[in-house]
């Protein structure tokens, strides 16, 4: 993508167009997807208005973690998806910045479901990283991904 004026994507749906959309974030300029639908013979553009949305809930959400006292880090026992001894790390590595966190084990993220914790502040994504870009539009709970736990002050300064 990097070394080329576009892409031509062909299929049906949105979602591998996003993601190269969203690959591109930490970008000068995110350059547009062009959609070729084969099923419905339909030809469409996506560019940088197309997730928007989601970079400023990143960014958000991002904030929100930096400044949140209690974490939830969701893992989930899904094939390909387990990554439990990297939250225990996490768990460990946020404890000793002061901040308590609480490891939740489930089989599948259902959003409804983070409201059922009050006292969680910020969530943390371990499994599929696409949770904590498109999923983040259907919460209001911050959600960030694993990846971005590590180092988020860095995280929001290559968004920026």
């Amino acid at each position: 993508i990097q070394n080329s004026d576009t892409t031509l994507y062909i299929g049906d749906g949105l979602f591998h167009p996003k993601a190269l959309l969203l690959s591109q974030i930490k970008q000068k300029e995110i350059k547009p997807v062009l959609i070729w639908d084969p099923m419905i013979k339909k030809f469409s553009i996506l560019n940088k208005d197309n997730i928007e949305p989601q970079v400023k809930k990143k960014i958000r959400n991002l904030k929100m973690f930096i400044n949140s006292n209690t974490i939830g880090i969701f893992v989930t026992i899904k094939p390909g998806q387990q990554y439990f001894n990297a939250a225990k790390h996490l768990k460990q590595h946020l404890e000793s910045q002061g901040k308590k966190a609480y490891i939740f084990i489930d089989d599948h993220l259902n959003l409804k479901e983070l409201e059922n914790y009050p006292f969680i502040e910020c969530w943390i994504n371990t499994a599929c990283p696409r949770i904590g870009t498109d999923d983040i539009l259907n919460t209001d709970k911050p959600l960030i991904n694993i990846k971005e736990a590590s180092n988020p002050t860095k995280e929001l300064e290559e968004l920026n």
